[in-house]
């Protein structure tokens, strides 16, 4: 069950890459994409606990432990979204989701530092290096000559982006364990996130003026759709994966399907191009390597 929440939140997660690309294209400032999607997902979780009258659960356990909720919110989210926003500038949805399986990676190195195991399990290493090679072979691929600026531009956000969101979700999980549920645990980190977000709004009105009315439309699907729809399912199914480190990773490694979905979304909405036989050759890299960390023994 788990895995199958995995790869249906891939499928929503999959309209960040692709929307992000159209708003770039279009002229919309990054910055504007990352803080509006926070600013409407706040706003859709904010009625939606109020409702069911279980907001103060979570500002009681944000005030249990303030600065960890705060430190741990803005890395799993303001750090997470605004270097892919950035990232996306510069390469097609579907290299920035290649990119992205690099969590993958992120998240087994990551193991001593999230649970009270302190082995990085070699195995894991092994596929999840399998995959990073079909990253690296995508992101060099269909270029007759390699820009050095570009390729920097959107590896090193993304690197920085796919180590905080997994780094976040989990000190969250180890903060949080049962108390909160996920639309909770959610609201709880966005609501910590909301000072920097306001912030950087100002910074961004300065630099670039008022977002555009086509911003605002696609933030708002990508709020929906990645934000509230995507974001609650994988927490959903991370939570479902427990403290099982190894269950844990198969769950984030379902976000390879992530790709094929922003492949498909890049040609036919945004009339893309097809990746290179080196791209095509990346992508079945990075796929059977998820196969492999999936269905291993």
């Amino acid at each position: 069950m788990s895995l199958f929440l995995g790869i249906l939140a891939a499928f929503f997660f999959s309209t960040t890459f692709i929307l992000n690309r159209k708003m770039g294209i279009e002229g919309g400032y990054w910055l504007w994409s990352a803080i509006l999607r926070h600013f409407f997902i706040f706003i859709f979780f904010f009625v939606w606990l109020g409702i069911k009258k279980e907001i103060k659960p979570v500002i009681k356990e944000i005030k249990l432990n303030t600065g960890a909720w705060f430190l741990w919110g803005n890395v799993g989210f303001t750090v997470f979204y605004s270097f892919i926003c950035f990232a996306s500038q510069f390469g097609p949805s579907w290299l920035i989701a290649c990119l992205w399986q690099m969590t993958i990676l992120a998240g087994i190195l990551l193991t001593p530092f999230t649970s009270d195991s302190k082995k990085i399990p070699l195995k894991q290493v092994i596929y999840a290096a399998v995959i990073f090679i079909g990253v690296i072979l995508v992101q060099f691929s269909g270029e007759k000559e390699i820009n050095i600026k570009v390729i920097l531009l959107t590896m090193v956000p993304m690197i920085i982006s796919t180590t905080a969101y997994p780094l976040g979700n989990r000190k969250m999980l180890q903060i949080c364990g049962d108390h909160l549920s996920t639309v909770q645990r959610i609201f709880g980190m966005i609501l910590c996130t909301m000072p920097t977000w306001i912030i950087l709004s100002i910074a961004a009105y300065f630099r670039r003026g008022l977002p555009s009315a086509g911003q605002l439309e696609g933030s708002l699907i990508v709020a929906v759709f990645a934000g509230v729809i995507g974001t609650t399912l994988f927490f959903k199914a991370t939570k479902l994966a427990g403290g099982n480190h190894k269950k844990l990773a198969a769950v984030e490694s379902t976000q390879a399907a992530e790709l094929i979905f922003a492949l498909i979304g890049e040609i036919i909405l945004l009339h893309g191009s097809f990746p290179s036989t080196a791209g095509f050759i990346g992508i079945a890299i990075i796929i059977f390597g998820i196969i492999m960390l999936n269905f291993r023994e």
